[in-house]
């Protein structure tokens, strides 16, 4: 399961109201969400829609939150929980202003069509998304363990591989695409009621949301925020995950 939050909610609702964020949702955001979740569009009527199949991720909305999930463990839904957990998360870089910070987290869940909403999956996920400091997409502990002991990211970089094979004339995007997932030192915190919150970093996976993005999209996707110290430190942490994913890609590209 994958758990995203919009960065800057009350600020970005303050200077809509609740009735422009309404719109928001309806003209840019929902359609981000439906896009990510389908993981597939096709042409009606000259517009790209959604093009939901089995294959496709279940979604939710309250809110600020969006959950994305998978109906089984196979490699096929790692596959799509990566790819569009990467595109949502992209998405809130390209002219909206609403930055998302979200986590890929795994266990047991049981949902129906009431409303009825429970598991493992989605407290690992929320846990581990409220906790950065930033607009990015960590793996938790959880997931990190099951895709490791499945085999899933051997089998994500083979999976290029043969892509590569069969589709040479797309060398370029297949190799960019392989390079979702990389190892960053994460800025993180705890907020306890009764201390001051503590920040450190942590080596976590996560997805570079910078690729194929345009270039300083860190420093021009949030709303002002005035003297808010933690929020100024969510923008400079994800500015400086821009400069540092730009360097490493192009070092491992040459």
């Amino acid at each position: 399961m994958a758990c995203f939050d919009v960065l800057g909610f009350k600020v970005l609702r303050k200077n809509r109201t609740t009735e422009g964020l309404y719109q928001l949702y309806n003209r840019h955001l929902l359609p981000s969400m439906q896009h990510a979740a389908a993981g597939q569009g096709k042409i009606v009527d000259n517009k790209y829609v959604p093009d939901f199949n089995p294959n496709s991720l279940n979604y939710r909305i309250f809110s600020d939150t969006v959950i994305l999930f998978t109906s089984d463990n196979s490699f096929r839904s790692f596959m799509n929980v990566i790819n569009s957990a990467y595109q949502l998360l992209s998405m809130g870089f390209v002219g909206s202003r609403t930055p998302f910070r979200g986590a890929i987290g795994h266990g047991d869940l049981i949902y129906d069509q009431r409303g009825i909403f429970v598991g493992e999956a989605l407290e690992d996920a929320y846990k581990w998304q409220s906790k950065q400091v930033w607009s990015g997409c960590i793996f938790t502990d959880n997931f990190e363990s099951f895709i490791k002991s499945k085999g899933f990211l051997s089998k994500f970089k083979e999976a290029h591989n043969q892509a590569l094979i069969a589709n040479p004339e797309f060398e370029k995007n297949i190799r960019l695409n392989s390079m979702r997932i990389v190892n960053y030192n994460v800025p993180l915190y705890e907020n306890r009621k009764e201390s001051k919150a503590k920040y450190y970093h942590e080596n976590k996976l996560v997805l570079d949301w910078t690729i194929r993005m345009y270039e300083n999209a860190s420093s021009k996707s949030f709303l002002p925020h005035n003297n808010d110290k933690h929020a100024k430190l969510i923008i400079q942490n994800t500015i400086d995950f821009e400069t540092w994913a730009r360097s490493n890609r192009a070092l491992n590209t040459t």
